[in-house]
């Protein structure tokens, strides 16, 4: 049954040849029987067997410390499989439960694989001529010799040599002639013969381990394995050498070939042998070759899955593989320290494995006295796996495995021994905190390690190390740290090719340098545990300026050279390493700018980024425009934004008060390539003006530097930004001298600065023009707009003509910014900013002109009639931009707006109807505006002025009255006007309610114990017609954030002088933005001239109704007037004047 069992369940045996040294499989030649083996073969003195790989079968010489070598040709298999030894020491392993000799390994682990080496006590330790060996040699004496024999501790060999010269003969009589090799297709010859795939080819120009330091036993020969090959056994994967012949031929593609004698039954550990070795390369069978005294008798074919049940060496597979799991998982739970050295020895006829911790065990003296020679060898397969880790486009790591494998590295080696190896190690863990694939601009420090379920391991010894989820700040802190190690280390290179290559002189002054580094026994490095999971080739981050300047793309992630220096040239691997070095100091330099220029901290951006232009100068590399364009450009934001957050200008300050630490060594001291660069950053912030200036400058510079059409687009925007801005600025700062009196400023300084102000705007509404940014370019076409009237109303020059010059000049900047955005729908409030500024600006100027002659068009122009004509246009197009339907938050103001104008042009057409031409038209055209401006003034509720229209309205009906040719037309007229007055009884109310709300609202001022609460202002169209800028004036949203918003504040206040009263404040002009005394006087003398206008109205209708006596109708209507005139001259004084023209008005509208 249990036989029936393993026949049902086989062990799962998969193999893979990673790499082949020999022609495999080959035709064998069958041997006739009665072939004399003990006679050699004409092949057998050449070297035509060595192609094959038959050099290792006269004696399998031991392979030495093969797990080394192996793990330096295939450093991405380690950490992938679990063992990496010579095939020949895991089949002792696995023959333990069946074989009584002595097992001496060394055991090492580097990350998650283990390496297995046999471990020769008799040639390592016991003979006294080695001294490579004496802290191993005196470490057994300490230890073991007391408790070992001598006979168990020795491993011998078992073969003869006559046995195996009689296998080798047979082995090459098995070969085929030279010929019939020659007759093979040379294809087959490239396709069996195949070379290893070693991850150097993909490895960046970083420093080699030295050969003769990869292996612990430097005299030993490297052992040339025919095949190395990846084993799966059941669960465990291991990469193993192997010496086995592959023959094949015929119906029998792939077998081994036994030479087996007669006399002599197979036992149990023959059978195991012949298993595992065909296990182990993927061989279906063996032909078992039978001699009697060195004649060939016959061949046998065996497959492999009989070899178990073969007579007298039967034996359990399923005992094999349980051995296989129990070794495996006992040397994992037990061997964790990383740069450890573990023994692994089972004596003779013993049935115990022992595994014992040998670094642990020696003492301090020990350590200081001889080295572990182990020490250096693992170190150096930490640096290669840990580099192929690194820098592997296949297999996805833990960036927390390969930090652990670096530091485990570094904690083995000197710096003053091997300087480049340490210095190639704070290479790589600085490029693991902030990869060369790293955009400053946009850094991704996620990490995508998700731990999977079937990798989970249980053992509380095999943790994942810590991954790297650090902040972006801590990151580069650790970068610069292995940065600035990494300089130091280059003080330590050798001068000269002599110096690095005496290693015996070296020895002699160890005793007074620093020795190497060995793992501390009372400090254990834990081994990490590595999660497999496949790369993730998905890169969210799009090219920009930062990422194509400062970092390097996914497949150019690693550091290059046309041609690899020897180890020896030790000049050029320190000039090489000293540029990598600095080269990602300024990629982490130039994330910390980037990251504080987000975070507001400019004052570190400013500092951080002239340290990325000086590190740049210590790489060695030519100038690069490109690179410092982009750096001037990022100096100019972080200027600007620092304008703008002036408020903590002194925490900028503090910032670049604060020097970092230089990270240039001694040797590297010189000239800065970058100085003028560098000058150009400012070192304090002063004041505001100055800040600008020198993000003009830099912007400016940049800007000259730019290398491509994309970088200049980039830059043009920021430069109209801060021109507006010092455009504006200057204004500003003209139009307050002006307003000084007497004044600060000489009239020179004041036109210097208008002169600035013309000349930043109109850079930047050229800047705008080239990248056709239309919402800034009419936003710079209304400051410059803005900037033309202030000119006008401060005339320093004392020309009349220049005055309607400038305001000309208005109108034009004006009227292309409404061209430029061409419609409403593409930018409402900048539209509405433009709009508001025209409407202001003919409407001031149409008032100007009214009342200024030289600011007519026409300075010649004598016709008051033509002067009116002007006046009369200005208004008009003044009012066609007043948008007084669409509901915004400039409604209202555009409403008080156009009834303003609309009770200028009917003043104008009333005057004129006066003065110059009584026509009909002229009056229609008075009342028409009159009536327009009556209902925006009822809607708005601003009682004064709509008393004042009404009364010029009735002031007009008067003078149509007085015109009048008959006493009918006459009292038409004054009824008309007395219609108009009765219109002012809602306007007397609304008056009355305010009296009313200001009499409580000044008495409970005066009352501490109430409650306070302001009154409702009045309408204040200047506090609601302020020009509103465009948030943003750069719309282009880039990863450089080179969109630098406008400041509000900065670009909306220009104040303008006050040589006029009429345009003083533009939009103070047509406001109700009186102090209220004033305002209340006001209102109170309209009040009173309403009273006077309709007591003169009733007093002329009474005696022109009683004149014509022959209309009944008159004569009643003429004591109805009468008895109103009476009321209203009979006023109580108790009562408000506005209280009883309502009551009058009341009695009148009953007529």
């Amino acid at each position: 049954m249990a036989e029936e069992e393993e026949k049902e369940s086989p062990v799962k045996s998969t193999a893979v040849v990673k790499y082949s040294a020999v022609y495999s499989p080959i035709t064998y030649s069958r041997l006739q029987c009665n072939t004399d083996l003990k006679q050699p073969p004409s092949n057998w003195y050449s070297s035509y067997g060595e192609s094959f790989g038959l050099q290792h079968v006269i004696a399998h010489s031991s392979s030495g410390f093969s797990s080394f070598q192996m793990a330096h040709m295939f450093p991405d298999c380690v950490g992938e499989v679990d063992v990496v030894s010579d095939a020949e020491n895991i089949k002792k392993l696995l023959k333990i439960p069946y074989s009584s000799s002595p097992v001496s390994m060394v055991v090492h682990r580097v990350e998650n694989t283990l390496l297995l080496d046999e471990f020769d006590l008799h040639s390592h330790l016991l003979n006294q001529s080695e001294s490579d060996w004496e802290w191993m040699r005196k470490l057994f004496v300490e230890h073991f010799r007391q408790n070992m024999s001598r006979e168990n501790m020795i491993v011998r060999k078992n073969a003869t040599p006559n046995q195996q010269s009689l296998v080798s003969k047979f082995l090459h009589y098995s070969l085929p002639s030279e010929e019939e090799m020659k007759q093979q297709n040379t294809k087959d010859k490239e396709t069996k013969q195949t070379k290893p795939l070693l991850a150097a080819k993909e490895w960046p120009c970083l420093p080699e381990p030295p050969a003769e330091k990869e292996n612990p036993d430097p005299s030993s020969t490297r052992h040339k394995f025919a095949r190395n090959v990846i084993w799966t056994f059941e669960d465990i994967q291991m990469l193993l050498g192997t010496d086995l012949p592959i023959f094949g031929g015929g119906t029998h593609p792939c077998l081994s070939l036994r030479l087996r004698d007669m006399n002599k039954p197979i036992n149990v550990l023959t059978g195991i042998d012949y298993w595992l070795d065909n296990l182990m390369c993927n061989v279906p069978e063996v032909a078992m070759c039978y001699h009697l005294e060195g004649i060939v008798q016959k061949y046998e074919l065996v497959k492999t899955e009989d070899l178990p049940d073969m007579e007298n060496s039967k034996f359990s597979p399923k005992l094999i593989r349980d051995v296989a799991q129990n070794i495996l998982s006992f040397l994992k739970s037990n061997a964790t320290k990383a740069g450890h050295t573990y023994w692994l020895f089972k004596g003779k006829n013993e049935e115990v494995v022992k595994l014992y911790d040998l670094t642990s065990l020696c003492s301090e003296e020990l350590v200081s006295t001889s080295r572990n020679p182990f020490t250096i060898p693992v170190a150096m397969l930490l640096y290669r796996v840990a580099r192929n880790m690194k820098y592997s486009r296949v297999c996805y790591t833990s960036p927390g495995t390969i930090r652990m494998l670096l530091k485990n590295c570094l904690s083995l080696l000197s710096k003053q021994d091997y300087p480049q190896l340490v210095t190639s190690c704070h290479y790589m863990l600085a490029d693991l905190y902030i990869p060369v694939t790293m955009d400053p601009a946009r850094p991704n420090l996620d990490e995508k390690f998700q731990p999977e379920e079937d990798d989970l391991v249980e053992d509380k010894a095999l943790c994942r190390p810590p991954p790297l989820t650090e902040t972006l700040s801590e990151r580069c802190k650790a970068a610069l740290h292995h940065v600035s190690e990494g300089l130091q280390c280059l003080q330590y290179f050798p001068l000269n090719k002599e110096e690095e290559g005496a290693d015996e002189s070296k020895d002699s002054k160890r005793s007074a340098e620093p020795g190497p580094k060995f793992a501390n026994p009372s400090d254990p490095i834990p081994m990490p545990f590595r999660v497999k999971k496949p790369p993730d080739n998905t890169d969210t981050a799009p090219a920009d300026s930062a990422k194509s300047l400062l970092c390097k793309k996914e497949e150019e992630a690693m550091p290059t050279w046309a041609q690899v220096p020897a180890a020896t040239d030790s000049k050029a691997w320190k000039s090489h390493l000293q540029m990598l070095l600095y080269k990602k100091a300024c990629l982490v330099y130039a994330a910390l700018a980037e990251s504080s220029y987000d975070g507001g901290r400019y004052g570190d951006a400013l500092k951080y980024i002239e340290a990325v232009l000086d590190c740049r100068t210590h790489t060695g590399l030519p100038y690069s425009g490109a690179l410092a364009s982009y750096l001037l450009g990022r100096a100019g934001d972080c200027c600007f934004k620092a304008v703008q957050d002036w408020t903590h200008v002194d925490i900028h300050n503090s910032a670049l008060e604060h020097k970092i630490n230089n990270l240039s060594s001694s040797e590297s001291n010189g000239p800065s390539m970058y100085a003028k660069e560098c000058g150009l950053i400012p070192k304090q912030l002063t004041s505001i003006k100055e800040t600008m200036l020198s993000s003009l400058e830099c912007y400016e510079c940049a800007l000259e530097l730019a290398s491509s059409d994309a970088s200049r687009r980039n830059l043009w925007p920021r430069l109209g930004n801060i021109y507006n801005e010092l455009g504006s600025m200057f204004m500003n700062e003209a139009g307050l001298a002006c307003q000084k009196e007497p004044l600060e400023l000489t009239q020179q300084e004041i036109r210097d600065l208008f002169v600035k102000a013309r000349e930043f705007l109109g850079k930047g509404i050229s800047a705008f023009h080239l990248v056709r940014d239309d919402a800034n370019l009419a936003l710079l076409h209304s400051n410059m707009g803005r900037l033309m009237r202030l000119l006008a109303h401060t005339n320093l020059t004392n020309e009349e003509a220049e005055e309607r010059k400038h305001y000309n000049q208005a109108l034009h900047h004006y009227t292309t910014a409404l061209a430029v955005l061409a419609s409403r729908k593409r930018n409402p409030l900048i539209w509405d900013t433009v709009t508001w500024e025209l409407s202001t600006a003919l409407y001031n100027l149409a008032v100007l002109s009214q009342e200024f002659a030289h600011y007519s068009s026409n300075r010649k122009m004598v016709n008051r009639e033509d002067m009116e004509r002007e006046v009369v246009d200005l208004l008009q197009k003044a009012l066609k931009y007043c948008d007084i339907e669409t509901a915004s938050t400039r409604q209202v103001v555009y409403q008080y707006r156009a009834a303003i104008i609309h009770h200028r042009l009917a003043s104008l057409y009333h005057n004129s109807c006066r003065q110059l031409d009584s026509s009909d038209t002229k009056r229609k055209l008075a009342l028409f505006h009159y009536e327009k401006s009556v209902r925006l003034l009822t809607k708005l509720e601003n009682t004064s002025d709509l008393l004042r229209v009404q009364l010029e309205r009735i002031a007009l009906a008067e003078f149509t009255g007085e015109r009048a040719n008959s006493t009918q037309n006459k009292i038409k007229a004054l009824q008309s006007a007395l219609s108009i007055a009765n219109e002012c009884e809602v306007t007397l109310k609304l008056i009355v309610v305010e009296k009313k709300e200001e009499r409580e609202a000044k008495s409970s001022s005066s009352d501490p114990t109430s409650s306070k609460s302001a009154p409702t202002p009045p309408l204040n169209s200047s506090a609601n017609s302020k020009s509103v800028y465009s948030n943003s004036s750069v719309t282009n949203e880039s990863r450089d954030r080179s969109s630098i918003p406008l400041d509000p504040a900065s670009s909306n206040e220009s104040s303008e002088s006050k040589s006029h009263n009429t345009d003083s404040n533009p939009e103070a002009s047509d406001s109700n933005a009186n102090p209220p005394e004033s305002d209340t006087n006001n209102r109170e003398s309209l009040v009173s001239l309403l009273e006077q206008r309709l007591q003169a109205i009733l007093k002329q209708l009474t005696k022109l109704c009683w004149k014509n006596t022959s209309s009944p109708r008159l004569a009643t209507l003429g004591e109805g007037y009468r008895g109103a005139y009476s009321k209203l001259l009979k006023k109580r004084v108790e009562c408000d004047l506005e209280t009883h023209l309502c009551q009058v008005l009341a009695d009148l509208k009953k007529l």
